[in-house]
């Protein structure tokens, strides 16, 4: 299903922590090739969803920042760069 079909799609619920949570709204992010690569063969591997993977990664950064606020993205920045220049 191409982007945008999926975009088509109306909101599906996922369970998640024991709740039903209701999809009520959408984001469109542009990302590298390798990156969606990487979060296909993930989704592929947990057989989930791009969508589902996606959510995921995106509610822990979430989390993540609210525990640690600017640490959060000092440490993420910190290891890109390491990443870049290697």
């Amino acid at each position: 299903m191409s982007s945008e079909e999926f975009a088509k799609n109306d909101p599906v619920t996922l369970e998640c922590k024991s709740r039903a949570m209701k999809k009520e709204d959408r984001i469109g992010v542009r990302v590298s090739v390798e990156l969606k690569k990487a979060l296909i063969q993930i989704a592929k591997n947990e057989d989930r969803s791009l969508a589902q993977v996606c959510e995921i990664f995106l509610r822990e950064g979430v989390s993540s920042y609210r525990e640690d606020g600017a640490r959060f993205f000092q440490r993420v920045l910190a290891r890109h760069k390491r990443q870049v220049e290697e």
